[in-house]
């Protein structure tokens, strides 16, 4: 014959089920907090309240006719070469022109790796970077010096 269910046990089936679901809740917000750090950009509200400006030095870039064409791929050994062809609607690039750029992941900023560039040819420049994960990258250049010219483009690297 079974025992009668009594307040007692119901209390401890209340218990054990509540124990469970705090135990697995636990579980996953420890692995959300070591798999995922956090915020991707630093100071997100004030990149949000600068992003006017940003809009208006893109539009004064456009104006005087900077393009850039940002092509990545992986290179024997493993390295990845990262080419930008820069190019001038409105005369050529001044001598003393220069990149520098970072090659950042979308999600984990640990894991951005910082790109230096050198001349290759005419409004060309090609860095190499070893270390890179297969996957998503987002390339972002910047002319160094007082010529003010900003690029970025998303590529996927094998």
């Amino acid at each position: 014959m079974a025992k009668p269910l009594t307040g007692r046990g119901v209390l401890l089936w209340l218990l054990c089920t509540f124990g469970v679901v705090f135990a697995v809740n636990g579980f996953f917000i420890a692995r959300a907090i070591a798999t995922y750090p956090g915020e991707d950009v630093q100071n997100p509200y004030l990149q949000g309240v600068d992003f006017n400006q940003t809009l208006q030095a893109r539009a004064e870039q456009a104006a005087e006719g900077w393009q850039a064409t940002i092509a990545a791929k992986r290179v024997a050994g493993g390295a990845v070469e990262v080419t930008i062809v820069v190019d001038k609607k409105a005369g050529v690039l001044p001598a003393d022109f220069s990149l520098t750029g970072l090659l950042r992941h979308p999600s984990d900023e640990e894991l951005d790796h910082p790109l230096t560039f050198a001349a290759s040819g005419p409004n060309r420049f090609v860095g190499h970077i070893t270390g890179v994960r297969r996957g998503a990258w987002d390339v972002q250049v910047k002319a160094n010096g007082r010529v003010a010219f900003e690029a970025s483009r998303r590529v996927w690297l094998p």
